[in-house]
């Protein structure tokens, strides 16, 4: 089982990493930050960063710039979580909760049927640019 999700496919444009800084942001525009903040409002820890960067979208290029990338390669990442279904009886998976399967919230056998599941969200995702279901 696979359950792979918009979080495992990576986008690999040829060239980008030979593109400057100010380059690059002219491509996927600034970084956007946000505060990072407790849900209890204590003060954070010397540990913590003051801010996060949300991650870039390559949805959001405009058609002329897609229309310019040349052999994109697209990367399947991140099978922690993959395993033969077979042999192995999972009481939890690491899969966002908006795209657990229906199987997982009855306490039902995982199978084929919830990697169906799991990729119908991932390509409606990819395809309707918004998820299907929001946690």
């Amino acid at each position: 089982m696979l359950y792979l999700h918009s979080n495992n496919i990576l986008f690999q444009i040829p060239g980008l990493d030979q593109l400057s800084e100010d380059e690059l942001y002219l491509h996927v525009g600034d970084p956007i930050t946000n505060l990072l903040r407790r849900y209890d409002n204590l003060p954070l820890g010397s540990e913590a960063p003051e801010y996060y960067v949300t991650q870039c979208s390559m949805l959001f290029l405009c058609c002329d710039e897609v229309e310019k990338i040349q052999d994109p390669k697209i990367i399947i990442t991140d099978f922690g979580e993959a395993f033969f279904a077979a042999n192995h009886d999972r009481e939890q998976l690491m899969t966002p909760t908006c795209l657990l399967p229906p199987e997982y919230f009855f306490h039902e056998p995982l199978g084929p049927k919830s990697d169906t599941w799991t990729l119908a969200c991932t390509l409606f995702e990819i395809l309707g640019k918004e998820k299907l279901f929001d946690s």
